[in-house]
């Protein structure tokens, strides 16, 4: 009892016993350590917060950039662009594309299967194309072919194909060029050609 009391800390144990004393200003000092330990822990766990809420900024902004020059890539395109599923159908499309599909382009609901629009002979090696990419095969990683659409409002037309598999989504980006016109012209070159031929 006394002033002499509280200068010891009595320990005991679950059931009551005593255990032993430790001396108030051992006490003070083992809790000023707790204490001490205990901020550098939250500064830690700040810092640790910090980082990780600049490093999450970072990668937003980094996301952000790639969405802006996607859209601008994807949208701005001078050539048709789709992101097909392996079966054919338009998952996604740009506005030039849009245009060539004319009023079937203008409702994601009634996009039509690419695969439809193609004569059958075209058709069928343009699905093993696109079975090619779905499976990873090494020879369709970047392709090119042509293949010819019956568009609704423009009628037939002849495209190049370039596709290549979008590992993350599995979709088959496809790029269509129109060569009609290419085309035509080079068939009444080599008309032109034969006559001046038969000619001299």
């Amino acid at each position: 009892t006394g002033e002499a009391f509280y200068q010891d800390v009595p320990l005991v144990d679950p059931e009551g016993k005593f255990v032993g004393i430790i001396p108030v200003p051992s006490l003070v000092r083992a809790q000023s350590a707790l204490i001490a330990e205990q901020f550098q822990l939250a500064e830690f766990r700040r810092d640790e917060l910090l980082t990780k809420n600049q490093d999450l900024f970072r990668s937003l902004h980094q996301l952000r950039q790639s969405q802006g020059r996607y859209e601008t890539l994807f949208q701005q395109s001078p050539l048709a662009v789709a992101l097909l599923h392996p079966d054919g159908r338009i998952e996604a499309h740009n506005s030039k594309l849009q245009t060539l599909l004319g009023p079937a382009g203008e409702s994601e609901g009634s996009l039509p299967n690419l695969a439809d629009l193609m004569p059958l002979r075209h058709r069928e090696s343009f699905l093993e194309l696109l079975s090619l990419h779905e499976s990873g095969a090494s020879r369709a990683c970047n392709h090119a072919d042509e293949f010819t659409l019956h568009l609704p409002v423009l009628g037939e037309r002849l495209f190049k194909f370039h596709t290549s598999l979008v590992q993350e989504t599995g979709q088959i980006c496809t790029i269509l060029h129109d060569l009609t016109e290419q085309r035509a012209v080079e068939r009444k070159m080599a008309i032109n050609d034969k006559a001046e031929l038969f000619e001299s």
